[in-house]
């Protein structure tokens, strides 16, 4: 065969090796891009703090799923706060009882 052709036919070849490398590439940085413009977007909006939190109690549990204390109004009825246990122990009542 001529050297010409040879050479013409692995230089068709080189091209299409670096088209489809070229391709991939692109495809690559879109990605990345995409990515990157998502993840600033949610840390720009997770950096500002809610201005008021409002629920009737907050639960603390464990990783196993186990209650461990809660957070919440008085069960008497009066004003203040009080955490339990996972048992409905109160452990801390706020503000106490005047004796």
């Amino acid at each position: 065969m001529d050297p010409l052709v040879l050479r013409m036919d692995s230089l068709e070849m080189e091209l299409a090796r670096l088209r489809n490398q070229n391709r991939r590439l692109r495809r690559a940085l879109l990605l990345g891009g995409l990515l990157a413009f998502f993840f600033l977007r949610a840390w720009a909006v997770v950096d500002k703090p809610p201005e008021e939190i409002k629920a009737q109690k907050f639960t603390v549990v464990s990783p196993s799923g186990t209650t461990r204390a809660v957070l919440s109004p008085r069960s008497d009825g009066k004003t203040g706060l009080e955490i339990r246990d996972g048992y409905r122990r109160v452990l801390l009542r706020l503000p106490e009882e005047m004796k």
